[in-house]
């Protein structure tokens, strides 16, 4: 029974930490001066790439873009905050879209 308890609370230790390293793993982007915009870039013609609700590949994806879209870039870092040409706004990788 001791070794039980020992093990349990030996798991919700190791939980704790992956759930605070998850978290310090999400790149808030900082704001830009002026409004940029961006083309989904990955380098294949029938590419996508997910746009997501906050910057990290473990938030909800919004919806999917394809290579081309044009977007609207708030706020830059590792993570770049756009908005798509129907106005939602999401968080994208940086190096998926290029400057044009």
């Amino acid at each position: 029974m001791k070794r039980i308890i020992i093990l349990l609370a030996l798991l919700a230790f190791v939980a704790g930490l992956y759930a605070m390293s998850a978290s310090a793993a999400t790149v808030k982007p900082t704001a830009t001066a002026t409004a940029q915009t961006c083309e989904v870039e990955t380098g294949y013609a029938s590419g996508a790439v997910n746009l997501r609700t906050c910057a990290g590949t473990m938030c909800e994806v919004i919806r999917v873009l394809t290579e081309g879209d044009r977007l609207t870039v708030n706020a830059i870092g590792a993570w770049l905050k756009v908005t798509t040409a129907d106005g939602v706004t999401g968080y994208i990788k940086s190096n998926y879209c290029k400057g044009k």
